[in-house]
């Protein structure tokens, strides 16, 4: 249909004629496109449980990966302290209580901890210590001696 009255025309009158409805009115879209669009949807609503499943999967392994590293981790500990404490009895090596005691001799502040660390293939301790003012200093002790090798 055609329009060739200008009166009819959309806007000049306040009116919307046959003509301009034609014209402005929306066009339906093809029906393979629903189609399409409601396949899409369908596979995204299928697959979106297996999502939620494989992610709660990988939550599991890593939950059991963190505890298996856990229980290695508590073990080599333990190998350590018992072969330190062994050392100890041996006179092979200073304990960890008498270079706790040996650096905070002469030094203000406070031990924070003290960990066993082998320093070029000698056995030693790092003794992380905070002074008044809040700097915190780890200080190297040499594990047969109990002397202070230094302190960074």
């Amino acid at each position: 249909m055609v329009c060739r009255d200008a009166t009819h025309r959309r806007g000049m009158t306040g009116f919307s004629s046959p003509c301009s409805d034609a014209v402005q009115r929306r066009r339906r879209k093809p029906l393979s496109m629903n189609r399409i669009r409601i396949l899409l949807l369908a596979g995204l609503v299928a697959a979106a449980p297996m999502a939620a499943t494989s992610a709660h999967a990988l939550e599991a392994q890593d939950r059991e990966a963190s505890a298996r590293s856990a229980e290695a981790r508590d073990r080599m500990n333990a190998l350590r302290q018992e072969r330190a404490r062994e050392e100890s009895r041996e006179g092979r090596r200073v304990s960890a209580s008498e270079v706790a005691s040996a650096v905070s001799r002469g030094r203000d502040g406070r031990m924070l901890g003290i960990t066993e660390r082998n320093m070029g293939g000698r056995p030693g301790y790092v003794v992380r210590w905070e002074y008044p003012g809040g700097r915190v200093a780890d200080i190297r002790v040499d594990g047969r001696t109990g002397a202070v090798i230094g302190e960074r």
